[in-house]
């Protein structure tokens, strides 16, 4: 959550903001000031960020400021990638965004958002989960949690079953999302979120060590500096620490490949699709100029022009959007040769055989990630079923996929989360325990999966009560239930606890019906 940049200060400044919003920038920042300061080693990121005139290194590194900055960036970009510092991103983001309208695109992005953003009845597609440790003295701190989780989630807008599926389309498409977080006038709670454009945002820290990020360097009108925890910034590079910026990138090379192969067999189709005839007529003997000017009228007489628009699917042929149906050629022929007919034709691919373009559409939707039943829809579009026989491996990773993409856009609605729940309770600041066990539960809609480990938990269960029927010689059981269920049931200790807690919560009293039972 932390992100940084330059100490020249523009005439928009944050020294209004209170100190203790500016030490939230801290949240998250791994690098310590004495490690960066004894450091004497090269790590493992600042070898290429160290060279002569790097954006990355602006400071010399014998400055005590200068080891502190290079400390800060390397914990930003060890997590994330940064946009400001990809000189050709915006004209790669303009290709991203030209290439995801096309339908094919389209059609995997459609999967994509659906699968990772689904909404209930509540109009929810996510909750704050349930902490996993125990919080002394702070009795309905969930319910605390989940109020606030609900009132950032209606001040994104998130309510309307749009937003949140389009901005998690923007992710995928761009790679890099960015919001500058609001707070009221007494900064006690966050009251809105204005999108920001993450090209022009640039990490730094202040002189006291504080993460910051500089909108529109250098520019003096319009030049601003956010503290961290002003500002959200997202990027997909997390996800894929590649050359890849976004999702989107990974697609382009085979789409490009199978629109190509598309297109020649419809400029072929067209071109050979006119029936055209020869007429081959004898003329006299004319001198060298003059079969010049012939030849240069012919040229200009049966020159055709095929323009073929990959977006649009229009064609023209010679300007006209209307192709002839047929084409006649007289041509002239020396003195003494025989007036000729004839027809001329092309052979070519058979078109109905698509086996190339459906080769690399097939590597397009392999390229996405998506398991390839989905797209069958002459098979059933891969038809749910509730039941988890025959699931394929190819669904299990596709939702693993789904995870990690989640668990990066996550931090649009937990960083400002965990701002206000430390504004409400300061002390928690140094609370690593609590901080790091929020998460947010997407509604799922990977039944595949979702019926696998229900099936596999049924099974784990049925084994136990296989062995609880294993005995001594005594006719006593030999296996301690709660030793099976630990055992093989995979059950963690807070889910062991939890439960624990429930049955004891909702135990019958005596004199109650069920009391006296198992309580269960």
């Amino acid at each position: 959550m932390a992100g940084f940049l330059s100490r020249v200060r523009s005439s928009f400044t944050t020294n209004s903001l209170g100190e203790f919003i500016k030490d939230l920038s801290t949240l998250g920042v791994n690098y310590n000031k004495e490690i960066a300061r004894r450091s004497q080693s090269v790590g493992y990121y600042e070898k290429d960020q160290m060279r002569p005139g790097n954006l990355m290194n602006p400071y010399d590194m014998d400055d005590e400021y200068g080891i502190f900055l290079q400390a800060a960036l390397m914990d930003v970009t060890s997590k994330k990638s940064i946009a400001f510092y990809d000189q050709s991103y915006t004209k790669k983001r303009e290709e991203l965004r030209k290439v995801a309208i096309q339908e094919e695109i389209e059609e995997i992005l459609d999967i994509l958002c659906d699968e990772a953003i689904v909404y209930d009845e509540k109009k929810m597609f996510a909750s704050v989960g349930n902490l996993t440790i125990e919080i002394k003295n702070k009795e309905g701190f969930q319910e605390y949690l989940s109020k606030t989780f609900k009132k950032l989630y209606r001040t994104f807008g998130f309510q309307d079953d749009q937003t949140a599926w389009w901005m998690f389309r923007q992710f995928l498409i761009d790679g890099y999302i960015s919001y500058e977080v609001i707070y009221s006038e007494d900064e006690k709670e966050i009251i809105g979120f204005k999108q920001i454009d993450p090209v022009t945002l640039q990490p730094t820290i202040d002189e006291e060590g504080r993460p910051m990020w500089v909108q529109f360097k250098g520019d003096p009108k319009h030049q601003r500096e956010l503290y961290d925890s002003q500002v959200i910034y997202i990027s997909y590079s997390s996800v894929e620490k590649s050359t890849r910026d976004s999702y989107v990138e990974r697609l382009i090379r085979p789409f490009n490949i199978m629109r190509i192969m598309e297109n020649t067999r419809i400029i072929w189709a067209v071109v050979n699709a006119q029936f055209r005839t020869t007429f081959i007529i004898p003329m006299g003997g004319k001198s060298k100029n003059k079969a010049k000017e012939s030849l240069a009228k012919l040229m200009q007489q049966y020159n055709e022009r095929v323009d073929f628009d990959s977006d649009s699917g229009s064609l023209n042929v010679n300007g006209s959007p209307n192709m002839p149906f047929y084409r006649n050629y007289w041509l002239p022929e020396k003195d003494g040769a025989t007036p000729q007919i004839q027809n001329v034709g092309g052979d070519g691919p058979q078109l109905d055989d698509t086996a190339v373009v459906e080769y690399f559409y097939n590597k397009l939707r392999s390229v996405s990630k998506i398991p390839f039943q989905r797209f069958d829809k002459e098979g059933g579009g891969g038809n749910v079923e509730f039941s988890a026989d025959g699931i394929i491996r190819q669904e299990y990773r596709f939702g693993r996929f789904i995870d990690r993409i989640r668990t990066i856009f996550s931090e649009i609605l937990l960083k400002p989360l965990i701002q206000q729940i430390l504004i409400d309770y300061p002390e928690y600041q140094d609370d690593e325990a609590i901080l790091s066990d929020l998460k947010m539960v997407y509604n799922k809609n990977n039944l595949f999966e979702e019926f696998k480990e229900q099936e596999i938990f049924e099974k784990r269960a049925n084994f136990i009560m296989s062995l609880q029927g294993v005995t001594n010689e005594m006719g006593a059981p030999w296996f301690d239930t709660e030793f099976l269920v630990e055992r093989f049931l995979k059950l963690d200790e807070d889910d062991i606890k939890r439960n624990a807690e429930l049955k004891k919560k909702n135990k019958p009293k005596e004199g109650e019906e069920g009391a006296g039972g198992f309580g269960f």
